[in-house]
């Protein structure tokens, strides 16, 4: 063993404390890289291969009822590679069959029909079971509606199909690449006990929903370059006499959107998050190597002088901040791939595919372990280019001790303190400013990220506040089949339990602003509504405008208008009506993509006399069963949401994978507190050996001595505090900003506890870390310190 290697093993054995320490964050930085980016991979490769394996649709046309024979014009569109043609229906499971007294909700089921073999496009995935069979009740289930109720091959399933009871033989379990994230109308999170998925053959579905020779529902695969925009126009001119309500593309669909969206915030976290560690780590390493080649000035004149080369020095110190790197990254490519495969399990809860498995490569473990090294060697650059550039006869000669002189600090603490604890202290903070300051943000962005991973679970709980309690105010939500007169509230006002009915129609529409276009569905309610109120962008409450269209600020801020512009409507349904319509107010709605209107607008949209498809209805929950019962028997009646039940589903989903990246974010952002504290206490200990064993010669008890040492971190972590509370806020702003989508936007909030307990778990961390260099401290003999050259 040469004699370098042997010092570089010296060294890191006498830098074991700041060794342990860098290693822990580098770890955290490494696990977070590993965990979060093998989890991007997973869901982008899944995603990828399931699309192309089951055939995705690039186009998705609704309608209301077509002949087969269209087929041939929809093939013949220049750009059309395949078409698929089915029918779909939206039914209810009949539970009052079920004989469950705690099932007191509608479950709503989508039944898709499906071909002899299986769809040239939307391809059906079998899970266990076989195809169902011509001209039967036979129906392949979705595994997560199956998995929720507990059903298995073989079980039949009451439902009320086209106004008649029917059971339903499951013949096997599947999944679909159009149902990966499988949510019913209007909800945020997969809910199985609620909304299911089933497949039954086009000859017995078509049949009984009244479409047999016919279809509802077109898809389309486009050949390779063809316009987008060119084939959904000329799809949307073949439909249009039938029914069509606009075709959109593979970006609308809703699972694809929610599986797009959920990939795009994994690939910001697993840069964002390890990006931050990787910079505490090299400022460590750069602190623990400027003290050591400081301390190693001797010995560096002594291999130079015995014909060491510049190169061999300077890789000497490299190679050692490279090992005290890999000493934390390869555990943490270890522990960063049962995150990764925990994380995996939580998204198959949300995200159904056939395979999603935590992607470990050894291209990324590669990249994890290059990642690491650059980040060594970038806290080395500095430490080891002084080491290099030191003369020999210079670095023989002890380094000159700094002149210190009266400032302004000084005075200033004079003033409020005349100890002189407080004087060597803040000479201390100014002797070392840089170090000083880079402490002080370090221990701010432990701070940060704790105030960080609080604000997920603060903004989704205002936002379901807000969206639960301010803005929706109803209890139950009914979808009708049709559209009916409003006469239909009568009906509604007739089932036990429903104190107040307010109807609403939902209208498929695209609105324009210039250029820029969005499809969504417009909202026709009441001026006067009890069931809705929004608030402005100051929080003010507005009721929705009677002279225009209210948008939501995601709306208004992707067609970039503001109240006063003019937009354009396109009725995507009946007469297809276009008009030009008054941006009256935005409302800081924080769900989804949203126009309202007043129902009096109606007429002159769809040249009707005002009909609506939904109502809104308060209730008295003890009558919650007999309702449910009643809102079985009405044929009418497509599905219902009880907001309550709603609420309480996600926050049960959202709880367990909030709180598991809660744990691991305070672990992370704790680890990273207790490396900088503990390593600055070690360098001030080896720094300040000297200056505190003479302090002891003249009286100083072990107390005194332990509270002087300590006060210098004190003052760095009681000005990190404030810091980083305001560095967690501007990374959650930003964060806010770059995680919105067309489904969700995350309110600003950060509740004044998230605050509290980040500043707990500082506090916590420099409080294992003075205890431990506590007992150093304790340990150290006066006459062994003074005897030593520092």
């Amino acid at each position: 063993m040469n004699a370098l290697r042997l010092m570089r093993w010296r060294d890191l054995w006498w830098l074991r404390g700041q060794v342990m320490a860098t290693a822990i964050i580098v770890l955290c930085a490494i696990s977070s890289f590993v965990a979060t980016y093998g989890t991007w991979r997973a869901l982008v490769d899944a995603q990828t291969s399931y699309y192309r394996d089951y055939r995705f649709a690039d186009i998705f046309a609704p309608l209301k009822r077509a002949p087969w024979s269209l087929k041939d014009r929809l093939q013949q569109i220049d750009g059309v590679a395949q078409v698929e043609l089915r029918v779909s229906s939206e039914v209810l499971l009949d539970s009052a069959t079920l004989h469950d007294p705690r099932r007191n909700f509608l479950t709503s089921i989508r039944l898709v029909s499906l071909p002899e073999k299986q769809p040239v496009l939307n391809g059906v995935h079998l899970r266990s079971g076989r195809w169902p069979e011509a001209d039967s009740r036979e129906v392949l289930i979705s595994e997560t509606f199956a998995k929720a109720n507990g059903w298995r091959n073989g079980d039949q399933i009451p439902v009320i199909l086209n106004g008649r009871r029917e059971r339903l033989t499951i013949v096997g379990i599947a999944l679909a690449p159009e149902f990966i994230y499988e949510v019913g109308s209007g909800a945020l999170l997969p809910d199985g006990k609620r909304f299911g998925v089933m497949w039954m053959r086009y000859e017995r579905l078509a049949p009984a929903i009244g479409m047999e020779g016919a279809f509802n529902e077109a898809l389309l695969q486009l050949q390779y370059q063809a316009s987008l925009p060119a084939v959904m126009a000329a799809v949307d001119q073949v439909l249009a006499p039938y029914g069509g309500i606009g075709a959109y593309d593979r970006e609308a669909h809703p699972s694809h959107q929610f599986i797009r969206d959920e990939i795009s915030q994994n690939r910001i976290h697993a840069t964002v998050v390890p990006a931050i560690f990787l910079a505490v780590a090299a400022f460590l390493l750069h602190v623990a190597l400027s003290r050591l080649i400081s301390l190693q000035r001797g010995e560096i004149g002594l291999l130079k002088s015995f014909g060491y080369h510049r190169r061999q020095i300077g890789g000497h110190y490299t190679l050692l901040a490279i090992t005290m790197a890999l000493t934390g990254a390869i555990p943490g490519i270890a522990i960063g791939v049962w995150l990764g495969e925990q994380l995996t399990i939580i998204y198959n809860d949300y995200y159904h595919f056939p395979r999603l498995d935590f992607a470990f490569e050894w291209g990324n473990l590669s990249l994890a372990l290059a990642i690491a090294i650059v980040a060594a060697v970038l806290g080395a650059l500095l430490p080891v280019w002084r080491a290099i550039r030191l003369p020999p006869a210079e670095a023989m000669r002890p380094e000159p001790p700094p002149i210190f002189h009266d400032n302004r600090w000084e005075r200033g603490i004079s003033r409020l303190s005349r100890a002189p604890v407080w004087r060597m202290t803040v000479r201390q903070l100014i002797r070392r400013s840089m170090r000083s300051v880079l402490s002080l943000l370090a221990a701010s962005t432990a701070m940060a990220l704790l105030i960080m991973g609080g604000y997920s679970f603060d903004a989704i709980d205002e936002l379901m506040r807000q969206q639960f309690e301010e803005i929706n105010r109803e209890h139950v939500t009914v979808m009708l089949r049709e559209p009916r007169s409003p006469n239909a509230l009568n009906d509604l006002y007739r089932l036990p339990g429903v104190l107040h009915a307010e109807p609403f129609r939902h209208i498929p529409a695209r609105i324009r602003a210039a250029h820029r276009s969005k499809r969504l569905s417009l909202t026709a309610m009441p001026v006067e509504s009890e069931m809705r109120l929004w608030r402005d962008v100051h929080g003010n409450a507005i009721p929705i405008s009677a002279h225009g269209l209210t948008l939501t600020r995601t709306l208004a801020e992707q067609l970039h208008v503001k109240p006063g512009d003019v937009v354009q409507v396109e009725v995507l349904e009946g007469l297809r009506r276009v008009r030009t319509m008054p941006v009256s107010q935005i409302s800081d709605e924080w769900l989804g993509l949203a126009a309202y209107l007043p129902l009096s607008a109606l007429p002159p949209l769809l040249g009707d006399v005002g009909t609506i498809n939904g109502a809104w209805l308060r209730i008295d929950q003890a009558l919650l069963p007999a309702l449910t019962q009643s809102l079985q028997q009405l044929p009418w009646l497509a599905g219902s949401n009880n907001k309550i039940q709603i609420r309480q589903a996600m926050d049960e989903l959202l709880q367990r994978s909030i709180m598991v990246a809660m744990i691991i974010n305070v672990l992370f952002a704790g680890a990273i507190a207790f490396g900088v504290i503990y390593n600055n206490l070690r360098i001030a200990l080896s720094e300040r050996g000297r200056e505190l064993a003479s302090l002891r010669v003249l009286g100083f008890t072990r107390q005194e001595v332990w509270r002087l040492l300590l006060m210098e971190q004190g003052i760095i972590i009681v000005l990190a505090l404030p810091l980083g509370s305001l560095f967690g806020y501007a990374l959650c702003a930003w964060l806010s900003e770059r995680l919105v989508t067309d489904a969700i936007r995350l309110p600003l909030i950060i509740d004044n506890s998230t605050y509290a307990m980040a500043a707990l778990v500082i506090l916590i961390a420099a409080a294992l870390s003075a205890l431990m260099v506590a007992r150093r401290v304790n340990a150290m003999k006066i006459v062994d310190v003074l005897k030593t050259r520092e």
